[in-house]
């Protein structure tokens, strides 16, 4: 049996029709999907900023002269007034996915190793170059699935 812990939970098991030798086995699955979760992210696009007209926004604030809380706390909120003005704040959402068991630091490594070799075939796109991105990619997708096999077995043993 499956553990709790993978919401995997056997419905059904049925003998199917016979072929050959050998007898199929029907099996239907319960399998619960976690939820995803997202979350709001705000952020402000500083690249696109003109730098003439923000330098020129920037020095035509005027702050009165009072005490200097009430100083700081106008400043902030005319250099907030043109912040909004020149890279208004956005808001998106952003699915977060639990980190799965199987993506450790070496495949992390892997990947870099073959976005790298990928980036320098695309610039020089030579036969080396391509040989070089194609046993990086191929390392790299082995690693992966060699190391979800381990994390399924450890989990089906561990049941």
């Amino acid at each position: 049996m499956i553990t709790e812990s993978l919401n995997v939970h056997v419905t059904s098991c049925k003998p199917g029709p016979f072929i050959s030798d050998h007898c199929v086995i029907k099996t239907v699955l319960d399998i619960k999907k976690d939820n995803i979760i997202s979350k709001s992210v705000a952020s402000r696009n500083y690249k696109h900023i003109d730098n003439i007209e923000f330098s020129t926004a920037l020095n035509s604030i005027e702050v009165e002269d009072q005490s200097i809380d009430s100083f700081v706390e106008q400043f902030k909120s005319e250099l907030s007034d043109v912040l909004e003005q020149h890279a208004p704040l956005t808001e998106r959402n952003c699915v977060c996915r639990p980190s799965k068991p199987w993506f450790s630091e070496d495949i992390v490594q892997l990947k870099r190793q073959s976005r790298k070799h990928e980036r320098v075939w695309r610039k020089y796109p030579e036969k080396s170059n391509f040989e070089a991105f194609k046993t990086a990619r191929t390392k790299y997708f082995d690693t992966i699935v060699e190391e979800k096999k381990h994390v399924v077995c450890e989990k089906m043993v561990s049941a």
